[in-house]
């Protein structure tokens, strides 16, 4: 399978730093308008998003019901075909409750825009229970 274009890779790992340091512009750009999102278990409230607006509502709300803005940290990112894999640190907490786990991330690629997510956490049950309640 023919590797992504270094440009999509480099692409992807811009706009996500960008986004990671609070400039959101490049990620907006990044993702297409129809983008799907897959989210197991509860996290963020599990399920589908369907749209940009619609994953962007999803993460401000979930920003806001936090104590403050995830951390993320951006480990590695490897691509082949239309896919690009990104494997994060994700930190984040909420009173007492605390997630800190890696979780793996793949971004399907059309035209150097993304039109479908997945995310994989490490210990998917205690995502679940960071984000129960969340809706």
């Amino acid at each position: 399978m023919p590797r992504t274009s270094r440009r999509e890779d480099e692409g992807l790992r811009g706009a996500y730093e960008r986004f990671i340091a609070g400039d959101p512009s490049a990620m907006v750009d990044l993702l297409a308008d129809d983008v799907v999102y897959h989210l197991p278990g509860g996290h963020l409230g599990g399920g589908r998003i369907d749209g940009r607006a619609a994953l962007f509502a999803r993460l401000a709300a979930a920003a806001r019901w936090c104590d403050a803005p995830p951390e993320i940290e951006l480990l590695e990112t490897s691509g082949a075909g239309d896919f690009v894999v990104t494997v994060e640190r994700f930190r984040v907490r909420r009173g007492a409750l605390r997630l800190d786990q890696t979780v793996c991330v793949v971004w399907r690629m059309r035209a150097a825009r993304c039109v479908e997510l997945w995310a994989h956490f490490a210990d998917q049950a205690a995502c679940d229970r960071f984000w129960r309640g969340f809706s």
